[in-house]
């Protein structure tokens, strides 16, 4: 090709390739919250000059917090689905992560604080009633094995059953940082089953991809997202059954960490991947503002009011059910008429997420529901699925890219290893023009099949690197000539460029 310079006129008809990391995301349907959600998302949003993508869907994590494991989601007979989300933003350094955690978990921090505080004597109270308990569980076990009497071992019986059935009124504890597996197992049984875990940093992932390689150790986060039973034995302690454990996670991870996740085979094999919503916000560091409105106090005071309200609810043994209404139940049909042959085709690469976006999507319409004021209306309305309907299609596009990034897409991998070989071997092919029997030569360590370039070939066209040309049939007899492509010549003189430098 050598390094001349192409005629003008040799890009009549191109424009500049779109890279393939480029992200044109969807922001997030803030007008989809509740108005005082709404209203302290866009507030937070302003003062720390930061996408609402962020605040929105720590926002929704937050209210998971308030509500999970009192109310669950029947969307149909024997489809249930719980309210904790799992979550991750994907945001570079210095994107004010901290800050954007700070103000939506203060409140939740605040709540413990004050309930602790407030039922201080009572938790005391509590344990000095259960350390008698004890002592006369001890004292009538001595004397029955004195006397050997049937009615001291009646009373005995009596007295055991009374300490077995005995409530711990205990401290709350609602949020963790991130914790190991054996940690975060011990908090669950230690709060009736439900924790989050709200970070500005993604330690966890690291303690899931390698700091502790056994599969048993992700078990808790598996079982913890759909509420099955965590079964535990510790030293010093009876063994114990967590029945219906919830756990909230949302994390805020740096690209690079992204782009790990689907190298570890353990985390997407057994579904961990696909349990987390995915948020890459469009960052505005270059132009953030210096003067900012800040928080209007009957923002953050309607915000606190909710989280507080909602968090007063009491735990009951089994949560309380929110059903769709009939028109609601109609849109769930329809979406899933929507969702599921795209399982096949579009969304192939994404199976795993894709197939959990419905039940996702049932979690945030019970989220909204709530978080509106709906505690004691059982029904969710076509308005608020609606709603969720649109949130959880922001997620599935950002869950997209994301996937990509963590490489998890075969066609853009493939698309990406065909422009590498034909910039390492584009002088075996005429200039601007490469047929597709060159390309497969080129590419077949890796690409077996002709048939399957196709895909890529299709992504390479999409992104305006390559350009398929019309070939004529010379008459002769046989095999078709192979189909031909021009190449981009903004990409033949980045091609070029490179050699330059």
């Amino acid at each position: 090709m050598g390094t001349k310079q192409h005629d003008a006129n040799i890009y009549d008809g191109w424009e500049p390739p779109i890279p393939f990391d480029t992200m044109n995301l969807p922001e997030f349907p803030v007008g989809c919250l509740p108005l005082d959600l709404k209203n302290y998302v866009l507030a937070v949003s302003e003062t720390t000059q930061t996408p609402v993508d962020m605040a929105g869907v720590a926002i929704l994590a937050v209210m998971a917090t308030c509500v999970q494991s009192k109310y669950i989601v029947e969307a149909k007979a024997d489809w249930r689905e719980p309210l904790n989300l799992y979550g991750v933003i994907v945001g570079k350094p210095a994107e004010r992560k901290s800050s954007i955690m700070l103000l939506l978990t203060k409140v939740i921090n605040q709540y413990e604080m004050e309930w602790n505080e407030n039922h201080r004597l009572d938790i005391e109270k509590n344990k000095t009633k259960k350390r008698c308990l004890e002592k006369e569980v001890a004292k009538l076990e001595d004397i029955f094995t004195k006397s050997g009497d049937i009615k001291d071992m009646a009373a005995l019986l009596s007295k055991r059953d009374e300490l077995t059935n005995f409530k711990d009124l205990n401290s709350i504890r609602l949020l963790a940082d991130d914790s190991t597996p054996e940690a975060l197992i011990s908090l669950l049984a230690d709060n009736e089953g439900k924790m989050s875990i709200i970070s500005a940093e993604g330690g966890i992932f690291e303690i899931m991809q390698g700091r502790y390689s056994k599969v048993g150790n992700i078990d808790v986060f598996l079982k913890a997202h759909n509420g099955d039973t965590i079964k535990i034995d510790r030293k010093g302690r009876e063994h114990e059954s967590i029945e219906n454990p919830c756990l909230t996670i949302l994390l805020c991870i740096q690209p690079q960490i992204l782009q790990g996740l689907m190298s570890n085979e353990i985390l997407r094999g057994c579904g961990l991947t696909a349990r987390f919503l995915y948020s890459i916000p469009t960052s505005k560091m270059g132009n953030r503002k210096y003067e900012t409105e800040s928080i209007p106090k009957e923002y953050t005071q309607a915000y606190k009011k909710l989280c507080y309200d909602l968090l007063a609810l009491p735990m009951n043994d089994t949560p309380k059910i929110l059903n769709l209404s009939k028109s609601a139940a109609k849109l769930s049909a329809r979406f899933n008429g929507w969702l599921e042959p795209r399982l096949i085709n579009e969304l192939e690469d994404i199976t795993d997420f894709a197939g959990k976006l419905h039940g996702t999507i049932m979690r945030i319409a019970g989220i909204l529901h709530l978080s509106d004021g709906h505690t004691e209306n059982h029904y969710i309305s076509y308005a608020t699925l609606d709603k969720a309907i649109k949130i959880g299609m922001y997620f599935l596009k950002h869950a997209k890219t994301a996937y990509k990034l963590m490489g998890a897409d075969k066609q853009l991998l493939n698309a990406k290893y065909m422009l590498r070989q034909i910039e390492k071997k584009r002088s075996k092919f005429a200039d601007m023009e490469i047929t597709r029997y060159q390309i497969y030569r080129l590419c077949r360590s890796r690409i077996k099949r002709d048939g399957d370039m196709t895909p890529a070939l299709e992504l390479l066209a999409e992104h305006g690197y390559i350009r398929e040309v019309e070939t004529e049939h010379s008459g002769v007899a046989g095999r078709p000539p192979s189909p031909k492509y021009l190449i981009s010549p903004y990409f033949m003189d980045l091609m070029v460029q490179m050699d330059e430098m």
